[in-house]
């Protein structure tokens, strides 16, 4: 539809006889929000639209156009420049479709049901049809997927960085600090990874490939367990693990990790299998104590 306006905040124009409304724009029903000069925006968003389409004409008849800098700060806001239409449920085709496909803790790619939104489809509906998730699940899926798009030709290319790293290295732990612009790339890549698969969003597939390498998905648990071992040969060379102060093996500082074993469980945080792997060890959680409080709690 041609449109014949002139506004900066809706298309009404004003004539020397009077005032005039010109037909509205087509759209969808909006809420009414006004700002406090009375700019309806609603009005304005479908304004700018008809502006961009080139829809808008002046009284002489002239395609009015939205000016290259306006459009520019409207993009910066993250402007829809198609108005939503009401979405539709699933074909039973499609949802056959996403139930053959890889699944990642009961559920499909994120990267298949964005493509199927992105056609029209409902969330609500598809979360529906799935019956495996909520629609609210479903949203904060959608959304990180989008912030953190991974298709499969991306995760083939630094799939193949990795193998090669692997192959020279016989590990897959490059350092965020390395000198190499490479591995860093890579282990910021493999960090993306971990949350991929945290959030739902790597196939069965492409976790199998990153275990292969010896894909380290909890790093932290990794460096624990380490820093376990090491405790463990200390106490089968020394028979105990109270190595004094500044004590280094393997690149761990024995006498800080333990401090920071301790502290943990005096604050209840360390985890049950973690207090059971050191009591083997004969760990003492409490080693600043005098032997009169030994004794008291022995004659106790």
């Amino acid at each position: 539809m041609i449109i014949h306006g002139r506004s900066s905040c809706h298309p009404r124009e004003t004539h020397a006889r009077g005032r005039a409304r010109l037909p509205p724009l087509p759209r969808t029903p909006r809420p009414r929000h006004t700002d406090p000069e009375g700019c309806n925006l609603g009005d304005f968003i479908a304004y700018q639209r008809a502006l961009n389409a080139g829809t808008v004409r002046d009284r002489t008849g002239q395609t009015r156009t939205l000016l290259p800098e306006r459009r520019a700060a409207l993009d910066e806001l993250g402007m829809l420049w198609t108005a939503a239409t009401a979405g539709r449920p699933p074909t039973d085709a499609e949802i056959a479709a996403l139930r053959a496909l890889p699944h990642q803790r009961g559920n499909p790619p994120a990267s298949a049901l964005l493509a199927l939104v992105d056609a029209g489809v409902e969330q609500k509906a598809l979360a529906q049809a799935l019956g495996t998730t909520t629609t609210s699940s479903l949203s904060q899926r959608l959304k990180r997927a989008r912030e953190n798009p991974s298709d499969a030709g991306p995760f083939a290319s630094c799939l193949a960085t990795a193998r090669t790293y692997h192959e020279h290295h016989s590990h897959l732990k490059p350092s965020e600090a390395s000198d190499d612009a490479d591995a860093r790339t890579l282990s910021s890549w493999l960090t993306r990874q971990r949350r991929a698969r945290r959030d739902g969003n790597l196939s069965d597939q492409q976790i199998a490939a990153l275990d292969e390498l010896g894909m380290e998905w909890d790093p932290r648990a990794a460096r624990w367990q380490q820093a376990l071992q090491t405790a463990r040969r200390y106490h089968a060379t020394h028979g105990h693990i109270r190595p004094p102060a500044g004590t280094v093996t393997d690149g761990t500082d024995l006498t800080v990790w333990l401090s920071r074993q301790r502290t943990a469980h005096r604050r209840g945080t360390l985890a049950p299998d973690r207090i059971a792997a050191l009591d083997e060890l004969g760990i003492d959680w409490t080693p600043g104590r005098g032997m009169a409080d030994v004794r008291t709690e022995r004659a106790g």
